[in-house]
């Protein structure tokens, strides 16, 4: 709490005042960066063609995963054990599945058989890999992550295509 006060060029009591102690300061972190992640998903218009879109929202989530690298780290691999997201705080997160879910609904004749909550969930998988792969340096530079990420997004809505064939 000290090195974020001093970061913030503010007093520990001023931290403690606004967020009651470090719990209350990540999950603050924690909500931050999945409501940013749903203003991201936002900006995607629903559309007719299931790969386009899917990789719009792919992308947006990309765009707030590098947008909030360390706000990412607090939303998915919580730097402190002790800290246990609330029932909302869940509802919150599983939100911004939503959005996707949607997709994966209005688009479900594109991925013929298959459950619209696996693929939601399989889709979601894959953006979450590949985020955080990039996020630790391994998927190269932006423009090439960029191509990874939409080959990718492409050939899964492919193949779940071509599996509904």
């Amino acid at each position: 709490m000290r090195r974020v006060a001093r970061l913030g060029e503010t007093s520990t009591q001023a931290i403690y005042t606004l967020f009651g102690g470090k719990d209350g300061l990540i999950r603050a972190m924690y909500r931050q960066g999945f409501e940013t992640l749903d203003r991201y998903l936002a900006t995607v218009a629903p559309g007719d063609d299931a790969e386009a879109e899917l990789c719009a929202l792919a992308l947006a989530y990309r765009g707030s995963a590098l947008s909030q690298r360390h706000l990412y780290t607090v939303m998915f691999a919580c730097p402190l054990p002790e800290f246990v997201p609330t029932d909302e705080d869940q509802q919150l997160a599983l939100g911004t599945l939503e959005r996707l879910r949607t997709a994966v609904r209005r688009h479900q004749r594109a991925f013929g058989r298959h459950d619209v909550e696996a693929v939601t969930l399989q889709l979601w998988a894959l953006a979450h890999g590949l985020a955080s792969l990039e996020l630790q340096g391994a998927l190269g530079e932006p423009e090439q992550a960029a191509g990874y990420w939409q080959q990718a997004f492409r050939a899964a809505v492919h193949g779940y295509g071509a599996a509904a064939d």
